[in-house]
């Protein structure tokens, strides 16, 4: 059949059952007014405010504000039912016109069920019909149909993957850029490489150090630090990636090149680190006595006594620990501290490295457990659960608080291994306000003039900072 006909047959059988059910059938709608009389007839159209009945007698317009209750009669339904089986279910024009005819506003609403049934039926013929598809409730996703609430789905599923890609690759990049910081400071070699450079006299000095002391020890190397002793080679990459960063970034602050070594006299130009056993500490110190640089008597049974040490006097830059008090990068950092500054300014007084060295722990580490002497009654708040750590900083800001903090002029005076709590608390303070802005920029000048001033840091304040040591006091008050 084609879709003329279809049209032409659609067209008189409506009229025929239009007219039937105007004059025979029982059931037609009834319109119940509020006035107790009733309209009945064919519903043709409605709106909020009115509807239209066709009737024997023609057409007739109810206002709504009269109208009880209406009785509707499905009679689209039925004339649906009649076309239905009359159309030629493989002809996409004539299922597309009685789709139409379904989805007319005078009838959607009663015959949204077989509007369905027709779509399913076009979609058999053409399944990107959008009409049809409409009707099914479906959208285009990626060539393919789906629901609106699988569409809703997918594009929010779509919406986080792109997000979480996003995400992905800003961390990616963020990754990126932070590998290529760690790499400038450590002068954008790997450490790993760095480690295969030396690998070779590090063999050499393995199998000196085995001969000497009877034990398999661990020597690996980077271009400013060198780790050796009874640790494995793991913990020893640990301190070389921490060292090589402390050295960067602390070159960095102060305009140094970044890849530059700051232990310039020291053997190889680095930094050499000894974790031993407590037994080994004469034998050990003895070969560094003899390998890196040369110790007086008086400060070869100090360091014997005390049991961990560093020197920088311009031949070497050696330390050694004890290993296995579970503070072991803590004293690295330490004792790091303590060689930086002094290879780049002599002997500047053992208040002011001790204030570096634990400026470099807590900065580095974020621990400061090493300290030359037992803690004092300050900072007793600091509970077990915390850090021990936070005992120095917290020290500080209560004797900052109480303005009890020692003067400068009195560490001037202080003696080798002479610094109490408070002490320590100042140091770290001077050295603290040195290395944060403005004071920075001149704090390797003033590293510089210690030597020139004979080591007297009152001297060097005047001529590098304009400062005399009261104002430095008040300077520190105020950080």
């Amino acid at each position: 059949m084609t879709s003329m006909l279809f049209a032409a047959r659609l067209l008189a059988l409506f009229l025929l059952l239009s007219s039937s059910s105007l004059f025979g059938m029982p059931e037609p709608d009834v319109i119940h007014l509020k006035e107790g009389a009733k309209v009945e007839g064919r519903i043709l159209r409605e709106n909020d405010k009115e509807v239209v009945l066709l009737t024997s007698t023609g057409e007739i317009t109810v206002a709504r504000e009269r109208i009880r209750k209406i009785d509707r009669c499905p009679w689209a339904v039925d004339v649906f039912e009649k076309m239905w089986s009359q159309v030629d279910r493989k002809d996409e024009k004539a299922l597309l016109e009685l789709l139409d005819w379904c989805l007319d506003p005078d009838r959607a609403g009663q015959l949204r069920a077989q509007a369905r049934k027709v779509a399913r039926r076009v979609v058999r013929l053409d399944r990107d019909n959008e009409k049809a598809r409409k009707v099914l409730g479906q959208v285009k996703y990626k060539n393919r149909w789906v629901s609106k609430r699988a569409y809703r789905e997918l594009k929010e599923k779509e919406k986080a993957l792109a997000a979480e890609e996003a995400a992905k690759a800003e961390a990616e990049r963020k990754a990126i850029q932070e590998e290529k910081a760690r790499l400038a400071l450590i002068g954008g070699i790997p450490i790993a490489r760095q480690v295969a450079e030396n690998a070779r006299s590090d063999r050499a000095e393995e199998e000196s150090l085995r001969s000497k002391f009877g034990l398999d020890y661990t020597v690996r190397s980077s271009r400013r630090i060198s780790v050796k002793g009874v640790l494995d080679p793991e913990q020893a990459m640990v301190f070389l990636k921490l060292g090589e960063r402390i050295c960067g970034t602390l070159n960095k602050d102060l305009g140094l090149p970044v890849a530059s070594s700051p232990f310039r006299n020291a053997k190889y130009h680095r930094l050499h680190l000894f974790f031993i056993r407590k037994d080994q500490i004469g034998k050990v110190l003895h070969y560094i006595d003899g390998t890196y640089t040369r110790y007086t008597p008086d400060f070869m049974k100090f360091s014997i006594r005390r049991g961990g040490g560093v020197a920088s006097d311009g031949n070497g830059c050696v330390g050694f620990q004890i290993q296995g008090d579970g503070n072991d990068e803590d004293v690295f950092c330490h004792y790091l501290g303590h060689a930086y500054v002094e290879s780049l300014g002599g002997n500047v007084g053992h208040w002011f490295t001790e204030g570096f060295a634990l400026y470099c722990s807590i900065r580095f580490h974020g621990n400061a457990v090493h300290l030359c002497t037992t803690q004092s009654r300050y900072a007793q708040n600091v509970t077990e659960g915390d850090k021990k750590s936070a005992a120095l900083v917290v020290a500080f800001r209560e004797l900052q608080k109480m303005k009890r903090l020692p003067l400068v002029r009195a560490l001037f005076r202080k003696h080798m291994n002479r610094l109490d709590e408070k002490d320590l608390a100042k140091c770290w303070g001077v050295v603290k306000l040195f290395m944060s802005d403005p004071y920075r920029a001149k704090f390797l000048k003033y590293l510089q003039a210690l030597p020139y001033a004979g080591g007297k840091h009152e001297k060097a304040l005047r001529t590098v900072y304009n400062l005399t040591p009261e104002q430095l006091d008040d300077l520190v008050y105020k950080l």
